[in-house]
């Protein structure tokens, strides 16, 4: 798996006072797995470097998903394998069917795409198989989280992943996204997805949209950061109400993006169904100046079929009029 990849949601959730545990196939808490970090240096594709091994906390065989409140997919190498272990792809379905949130990054798309849960969710299959995840719970009395994917959409999930990686997600049933710059993220219901771990803030926050952590992080910086008298102090206040400010505004700026998108989709299906429109008309046209020009020829013809008749008729009469000598 990619370094950056693990490491920087596991530890920023943490941060968050979430607490998470980190979990492999085949691999118990206290486990370790290596890491590799994928830098882009100017080449056709990225660089890869040893990382850190990294720790896990929690044992895969028994893991119950209902006791977690979202999962983390990180990218790397690992998801072309665990893509085709079919409990990693049952746990990836079980926190998809409950509607829980789902973040995704790089190449972790693959396991999505495995699992059939970019497609519409309607007509998702239910035969799956596996991957390395991060599974995400609160430590506070905040509600579970009912984000549902109100979707009778022909179309699949909007999603985006390391470019690479965009015929696996197409042929999925996925929408494609372009992720340009490579830092941008998306999120569709509660699935959140994203090219590279350049775009870890985005990608980061879009999950804290899901979980409404701001207001975790407003109850906590009231209720842990306060001054000797026991009460906040004005800049921690003001800390709690610019954070919930800011999420409210990024949040309009998300449903602003998404309805961009929608729009220009829509651009291109009218603008491929006018194309069309035009085709058929030229074909049509095509085919009637054809047919004129094959009726000037037949006319043309037979014009030509009635002069040379003509003229041998009066050849032949011409003929009788001569002397019986000649």
């Amino acid at each position: 798996m990619e370094d950056y990849e693990v490491y920087v949601p596991f530890q920023s959730l943490q941060a968050l006072g979430c607490h998470v545990d980190a979990v492999c196939p085949e691999k118990k808490s206290g486990d370790t797995c290596p890491t590799a970090i994928h830098d882009f240096e100017g080449d056709q594709t990225y660089s890869e470097k040893p990382g850190h091994d990294f720790t896990l906390t929690a044992d895969f065989e028994g893991l119950d998903a209902s006791s977690y409140d979202a999962l983390v997919i990180p990218g790397g190498r690992a998801p072309e394998y665990l893509a085709l272990d079919g409990k990693v792809i049952a746990l990836v379905k079980d926190f998809m069917e409950a509607k829980k949130p789902v973040a995704s990054i790089c190449h972790g798309q693959q396991i999505l795409a495995a699992a059939g849960i970019l497609k519409s969710f309607e007509n998702a299959h239910n035969d799956l198989e596996e991957l390395l995840v991060v599974a995400i719970t609160f430590n506070c009395d905040s509600q579970r989280y009912n984000r549902c994917i109100h979707r009778d959409l022909l179309q699949g999930k909007k999603c985006t992943a390391y470019p690479a990686v965009k015929l696996d997600v197409v042929l999925a049933g996925a929408t494609w996204l372009e992720p340009d710059p490579i830092d941008r993220c998306f999120t569709d219901g509660n699935l959140v997805t994203g090219a590279a771990w350049p775009g870890h803030p985005e990608f980061i926050f879009q999950l804290m949209a899901l979980l409404s952590i701001k207001q975790l992080i407003s109850d906590q910086c009231l209720s842990t950061c306060s001054t000797n008298d026991g009460l906040p102090s004005r800049a921690e206040i003001g800390l709690a109400g610019q954070s919930e400010e800011r999420m409210r505004k990024e949040m309009e700026r998300f449903d602003h993006e998404r309805r961009k998108e929608e729009e220009r989709l829509m651009r291109e299906q009218q603008r491929e169904e006018e194309r069309l429109l035009r085709e058929q008309r030229r074909e049509s046209s095509d085919r009637s100046s054809i047919c004129i020009k094959n009726l000037r020829i037949a006319k043309e013809s037979m014009e030509i079929m009635e002069d040379e008749q003509l003229e041998l008729m009066e050849l032949a009469a011409a003929s009788k009029g001569l002397p019986s000598s000649l």
